[in-house]
């Protein structure tokens, strides 16, 4: 970003100075071209106006839309992910567990916030509507730090669909749990997650928009800054040639500015590439 800040504000010293020139070449101005005060004054505006076109040019967008493809629309903006209406993307770790605290599911996690918000006081209801749609699913049995919590883990990109209200939930597994219950996910775990949840969320979403946080970014673990996790999912999306959502995929980041993630960056770079 800081090159192509510096890029913008050449181009802008050099077509301000350019018509400087012009005008002082056409125009009768020897008094200001004689005068070191109003050529001081002239330069110091030039930098100024090149320094704000800069700035403008490179400020960090609140909201970015990509046509990925003809069915594939992505839209990356700041917000809450639990104010729309639609498919609601939840990762959880692999046991797909429903207790919040004890270090194991933590209450800032997209994961503990969906079950404060919706299931604080009906998790029982929650517990089966999981159990339900992991029937099928292939598992292995392994003993866990907290006996009441559950013993079963299941692949990573394992999904499961909760339909509450007007809303669909797919929760995903998209972390490994130590013996201390402790999150991780490596970079190509994390690819063959987003591939596995973006091929069901093809199955399920016909005409819903789908909604996803930028999910990866802290109990992940996963050791990138939050625009290089940003930049994955994205390529990941972008690369996967069987999606089709007309719904539209939409990336709901809480705040970019605690993250530090640049979507002017980010749209460049999807873009034009990396220069």
């Amino acid at each position: 970003m800081r090159r192509n800040f510096f890029a913008h504000f050449s181009a802008a010293i050099a077509a301000l100075a350019s018509l400087a020139t012009l005008l002082t070449m056409l125009f009768d101005l020897d008094f200001f071209k004689n005068c070191w005060a109003c050529g001081a004054l002239g330069a110091i505006i030039i930098v100024l106006i090149s320094y704000i076109y800069a700035y403008w040019q490179t400020r960090s967008k609140k909201k970015i839309t990509l046509d990925l493809s003809s069915e594939l629309k992505l839209t990356i903006c700041e917000g809450d992910l639990f104010e729309h209406k639609g498919i609601i993307c939840i990762p959880v770790n692999e046991y797909f567990d429903t207790h919040v605290g004890d270090k194991v599911v933590e209450e800032t996690s997209v994961h503990g916030q969906f079950i404060t918000k919706y299931y604080k006081d009906r998790l029982d209801e929650l517990q089966q509507k999981i159990n339900t749609g992991l029937a099928n699913k292939k598992c292995a049995e392994h003993p866990r730090r907290l006996g009441f919590c559950p013993d079963k883990r299941y692949d990573l990109g394992t999904c499961v669909d909760v339909r509450d209200g007007e809303n669909t939930y797919v929760l995903f597994a998209l972390t490994h749990f130590n013996d201390q219950d402790v999150a991780n996910v490596g970079r190509t775990e994390y690819t063959q997650v987003v591939n596995m949840l973006m091929e069901h969320l093809s199955e399920i979403a016909a005409a819903k928009p789908v909604y996803m946080p930028l999910f990866g970014t802290k109990y992940s673990r996963m050791r990138r800054t939050s625009q290089r996790i940003l930049l994955q999912l994205v390529n990941t999306i972008d690369f996967n040639d069987t999606c089709t959502i007309p719904g539209g995929v939409h990336i709901m980041i809480d705040s970019l500015d605690k993250l530090n993630v640049n979507l002017t960056l980010l749209e460049h770079v999807i873009t034009n590439g990396i220069s």
